[in-house]
């Protein structure tokens, strides 16, 4: 089982960033804050094993739309589409 490590760090104009790594590459970088005199909290959790999910579980709780395939409208394709250059 692969551990993870999670963490939140404050970037430089204080806005939270959310690192999630491998345990063993947090160790490294972590070791490496505190030869810098950093310290930080720190919390890893064991990755929880996946089990398949059983097909179907949301059998009959939708329904696909008759115009789904339908091309999209200008203003929405436009919204996902680059301005042209001036």
């Amino acid at each position: 089982m692969t551990s993870i490590h999670k963490q939140i760090l404050t970037d430089p104009d204080g806005k939270p960033v959310h690192v999630v790594i491998p345990y063993q590459q947090w160790k490294l970088i972590e070791q490496r804050l505190k030869d810098l005199g950093l310290d930080i909290d720190t919390m890893a959790t064991p990755e929880t094993p996946r089990q398949p999910r059983p097909i179907g579980l949301g059998k009959g709780k939708f329904t696909v739309p008759d115009g789904f395939f339908e091309p999209l409208p200008d203003d929405i394709l436009d919204a996902f589409s680059p301005d042209p250059e001036p």
